[in-house]
C-alpha cells in the first residue's frame, strides 16, 4: 500500500533540510522556520518508521526473513552513500596529488580533520552515528543514513525475537531513547555523530506505534480532512520556528508523528494536492536530494570562493561594494537559492536513476534468489 502525501512529505523535507544547509539569508533562509529544519531529519526517522513496520510486521518471522531484510536495507542506503562517499574521496584525493606535484599549500590538509582516514572507515561501514568519532565526519547529513541503518537491525530482531510485543517494545525502545538524549545531548535534538543512533530509535520506534494506531483507526473517514490536514501544516511550522533551539524541541517526534498520522490518510485537498506528480517526483528523488546536496553546497562555496578573489581583483573597492550590497539583496538571494535548489533537483534525479534505482533492484534481486534457494531447500 502506497502513502503518497507521506511519500510527498519525504520529498519536502529532503528540500528543507537542503535549504537549511544551504543557509543563504533570502527572505525563507532568514526566517526562523528556516533555522530549524535539521529537526525534518527526525520526520525521516518516523516515517521510516512508519513505513518499516506497514511493509515487515507480520513478515518477518525467521533467519531467512532476517538476511533478506537486512540486504534489501543495506541496498537501499549503502550504495548512494558510497557514491558520494567516493566525490569527497576524490576531493581530498586530488587535493593530496595537487600538493604533491605543484607543491601547493591548501587552507586544509587532505585525509585529516573530518575527513581522516579513521572517520572513513567509520563512514564506509555506517558506524559515524555512534559517537566513534568527534565532529560530523565527511558527508555530514549522512550521520542519519548510519543512525537509520541500524535501527532497522534493532527493528528486525524485534519482530523475530519478540514479534507479538513489538508495540511494547516500540514503546519502551523509544521512551528510552527520548530519556537518552535528554538525559546526555548538550545541543537538545541537534545530536548527531555522537547520539545520532539513539535519535534515530526515539523517532523510528515511535513511528512504528503511529502504524498500529493507524491500523486500530486509520481506516476510518476522517471527519473535515482537510481541516485536520491545514492544523497539522500550522503546527508543524509554528513548533519548528519557535521550539528548534530549546527543550521543546524533544518533542520534534511527537509532533512529527501527528503529522504522519494524519496525513497517512491521504483524504484532505492537501493529500490530493501532495499527490500530484511534481511533489511525486520529489518523493522519490528525496534519498538523492538529501545525501547529494551538501556535497553540492561545499561545490558551490568554492567556487564562490574563487569567483569572489577574481572579482577583488579586478574591480575597484567602490564596485565590489556595489556588487556585495546587491548580491545581500534578499529577492536576489530567493532567486539564487531557487536556481540553487533546481540545480540539486536535478542532479537528484539523475544519480536516481543512474546509482540509486539500479543498485535498489540489485538488491532486490539478490535477496529474492537467496529466498527461493532457501526455500528449495526447505522443500
Amino acid at each position: 500500500m502506497r502513502f503518497k502525501s507521506l511519500d510527498s512529505w519525504r520529498g519536502l523535507c529532503a528540500i528543507l533540510v537542503a535549504l537549511y544547509h544551504l543557509s543563504f539569508q533570502g527572505h525563507f533562509g532568514a526566517s526562523a522556520f528556516a533555522q530549524g529544519s535539521f529537526l525534518f531529519v527526525d520526520f525521516f526517522f518516523v516515517l521510516s518508521g512508519f513505513v518499516m513496520a506497514q511493509a515487515y510486521a507480520g513478515r518477518l518471522q525467521t533467519k531467512a526473513d532476517f538476511t533478506t531484510f537486512l540486504i534489501r536495507r543495506f541496498g537501499r542506503l549503502w550504495p548512494l552513500h558510497m557514491t558520494v562517499l567516493a566525490a569527497y574521496f576524490g576531493e581530498n584525493a586530488f587535493k593530496a596529488a595537487a600538493i604533491q606535484v605543484f607543491h601547493l599549500v591548501p587552507k586544509t590538509i587532505p585525509f585529516t580533520g573530518a575527513e581522516s582516514w579513521p572517520s572513513l572507515i567509520a563512514n564506509v561501514f555506517l558506524l559515524h552515528s555512534m559517537g566513534l568519532t568527534s565532529e560530523l565526519t565527511w558527508n555530514g547529513p549522512s550521520w542519519s543514513i548510519s543512525a537509520e541503518f541500524w535501527s532497522y537491525m534493532v527493528f528486525a530482531a524485534v519482530l523475530l525475537w519478540l514479534p507479538r510485543a513489538l508495540v511494547a517494545a516500540s514503546l519502551v525502545i523509544s521512551i528510552a531513547a527520548a530519556s537518552i538524549l535528554m538525559a546526555n545531548s548538550t545541543e537538545f535534538m541537534d545530536t548527531t555523530f555522537h547520539l545520532g543512533f539513539v535519535r534515530a530509535l526515539y523517532g523510528f520506534f515511535l513511528g512504528i506505534i503511529v502504524h498500529r494506531c493507524y491500523l486500530r483507526w486509520g481506516q476510518r473517514p476522517l471527519t473535515a480532512a482537510t481541516v485536520w490536514e491545514v492544523a497539522m501544516v500550522g503546527t508543524v511550522i509554528a513548533f519548528i520556528s519557535f521550539s528548534y533551539a530549546g527543550i521543546w524541541s524533544y518533542a520534534s517526534p511527537v509532533v512529527f508523528a501527528a503529522a504522519v498520522f494524519i496525513f497517512a490518510h491521504d483524504q484532505g485537498r492537501l493529500s490530493k494536492l501532495l499527490a500530484k506528480q511534481p511533489f511525486q517526483a520529489l518523493g522519490t528523488w528525496s534519498f538523492s536530494i538529501y545525501m547529494l546536496h551538501n556535497f553540492l553546497v561545499l561545490q558551490l562555496a568554492i567556487w564562490v570562493g574563487r569567483l569572489n578573489r577574481v572579482i577583488q581583483s579586478r574591480l575597484s573597492p567602490e564596485q565590489v561594494q556595489t556588487l556585495l550590497g546587491w548580491l545581500a539583496n534578499r529577492y536576489v538571494l530567493d532567486a539564487l537559492t531557487l536556481l540553487f535548489m533546481s540545480a540539486v533537483i536535478l542532479v537528484a534525479s539523475q544519480t536516481f536513476r543512474w546509482i540509486e534505482e539500479p543498485s535498489r533492484l540489485y538488491f532486490n534481486r539478490l535477496a529474492s534468489s537467496r529466498t527461493t534457494t532457501a526455500q528449495r531447500k526447505a522443500g
